[in-house]
């Protein structure tokens, strides 16, 4: 019985040549070799297997580019701590170390009568928050609270200039936060108005209030995605387009440090080296520059704007900084310590921040580091 499908097989495939041989000489004469061929029909068991297609019968539905670029935002935009690169993002507990150091150069600021820095420390704090307020979202209601309803009045009092306002904000602010600490369980942690500023190597002086700096554009990038069903190489071509290209419509994207918050560790970087070099530690002199070269790289990525002209500083004073300390030349590394500092005020000047001023450090912004290496 089993070999009935085979015959039957064999007669259509029989009938097929027939009649092709027929179409092709026109002639009934080469139908009587057809037969022959018959012995073919053994190979035609390999039709039977055209019964596999029917694996096909449920078809795999497909996904559009489209779907594949959507998947793509969705993944940038909410934070999911079960993937790595979310789950490495700084939490509140990093993003308060700044803001904290920030507010406190605030006040130090406005005490000074600096109220462009005061502006400037207020504004950089502001930004900082953002970040945890997307990588711990749970938390994003409150700190959006304690903006509006705190720091608002902190803002208005810097911008009037109106130091008895800003006085009263402030310590308003400093109840605030401490409460805050007490109703989400970190009742331990307490701000209090600073007495030293906590990066001594910023000038701190009389100077006029400044208008933040224009913000860059927050507006997803344009980005069209290949017409109907992608390859698996337009999918690796869609992630790794917005794996390189900065867009700060992307949430991930616009969390990553931008120069404020690297200018921070920049500078402490920078005084940490001098501070080395009068204690004779050339190794760790060097191993300063180099890290802060190494973050200034993160700048260029996500300020490309001033990619060149952190380039340039680079390029220039600083190396010649490096060329002294590899020397282990103290009177070359003073000389040109002193005109990188005035290259970096100078570069302060021309992209609006002139209130930011570096300094030579008068004490160390890490106390817990051994310079000497003894």
């Amino acid at each position: 019985m089993r070999k009935k499908p085979i015959g039957i097989a064999s007669l259509i495939l029989a009938l097929a040549l027939t009649v092709a041989a027929c179409t092709n000489t026109g002639t009934t004469t080469t139908t009587t070799t057809a037969p022959t061929t018959t012995a073919a029909p053994t190979t035609t068991a390999a039709p039977t297997t055209a019964a596999a297609p029917t694996t096909t019968a449920a078809p795999v539905e497909g996904v559009t580019a489209l779907q594949v670029q959507q998947l793509i935002m969705d993944t940038f935009n909410t934070s999911n701590r079960d993937l790595t690169l979310w789950d490495i993002q700084p939490g509140l507990g990093t993003v308060m170390i700044e803001y904290g150091k920030r507010f406190a150069m605030t006040k130090q600021a406005a005490d000074a009568g600096d109220w462009g820095m005061a502006q400037y420390q207020l504004k950089e704090q502001i930004e900082i928050q953002e970040v945890g307020e997307a990588t711990r979202p749970g938390k994003a209601e409150l700190l959006a609270s304690f903006e509006h309803t705190y720091l608002d009045p902190v803002t208005d009092a810097i911008v009037a200039m109106d130091k008895s306002a800003f006085d009263s904000a402030y310590e308003a602010a400093v109840t605030g936060c401490n409460q805050c600490h007490v109703g989400t369980g970190h009742a331990y942690v307490r701000f209090q108005t600073p007495t030293t500023s906590p990066q001594a190597f910023l000038v701190a002086a009389a100077s006029e209030s400044a208008a933040p700096g224009p913000e860059g554009s927050h507006e997803l990038a344009p980005w069209t995605a290949p017409e109907g069903t992608p390859t698996l190489d337009d999918a690796k071509a869609m992630i790794t387009d917005r794996m390189n290209n900065i867009d700060r419509g992307l949430t991930l994207w616009n969390i990553q440090p931008g120069l404020g918050t690297i200018m921070m560790e920049y500078g402490q970087r920078f005084a940490l080296a001098k501070l080395a070099v009068d204690a004779g530690n050339w190794d760790h002199a060097a191993y300063q520059i180099k890290e802060a070269v190494e973050y200034q790289e993160v700048g260029e990525t996500t300020r490309p704007a001033n990619a060149d002209l952190l380039k340039t500083f680079e390029q220039g004073p600083l190396q010649a900084v490096v060329d002294a300390i590899n020397a282990k030349d103290k009177a070359a590394f003073e000389t040109s310590y002193a005109s990188a500092i005035a290259a970096c005020n100078a570069c302060h000047g021309m992209t609006g921040h002139g209130y930011v001023r570096f300094q030579a450090p008068p004490v160390s912004p890490l106390a817990f580091l051994d310079l000497a290496g003894n």
